[in-house]
């Protein structure tokens, strides 16, 4: 299905990423401060960076821009668009398809208009 997560692999990645971040836990307690901060930073970067992937992946897969992954970084709106994320059923194919083909109406029209101003100079 192309580019998508749908609700079950984007939950499991999410549970996955927050089972990792405990497991790691003992890395930074028992590490000395300097190496803890960096552990700490490395563990932050990773998880962060494969949660936004996660979440503009099942952003495709319901059918909306990945820019609204935008919207994790709002405190209080980043649980409400996790929720969304979770609950919110896929873009169907035959959807898809429309929207395919309304872009190529839509470009047919535009190279038709462009002809007629081109004819009118």
């Amino acid at each position: 299905m192309g580019m998508g997560m749908d609700r079950l692999n984007f939950l499991g990645c999410q549970v996955l990423l927050f089972i990792i971040g405990l497991l790691c836990t003992p890395l930074y307690l028992g590490a000395p401060e300097e190496d803890a901060v960096l552990i700490s930073f490395l563990l932050i970067i990773v998880g962060s960076t494969v949660s936004l992937i996660t979440y503009i992946f099942r952003l495709k897969n319901i059918g909306i821009s990945g820019a609204w992954v935008l919207l994790m970084f709002i405190p209080g709106i980043n649980i409400i668009f996790l929720l969304f994320l979770f609950f919110k059923e896929p873009e169907s194919v035959e959807k898809k398809e429309l929207k395919g083909l309304r872009k190529k109406i839509e470009i047919k029209e535009l190279k038709k208009k462009l002809k007629e101003l081109e004819e009118e100079e």
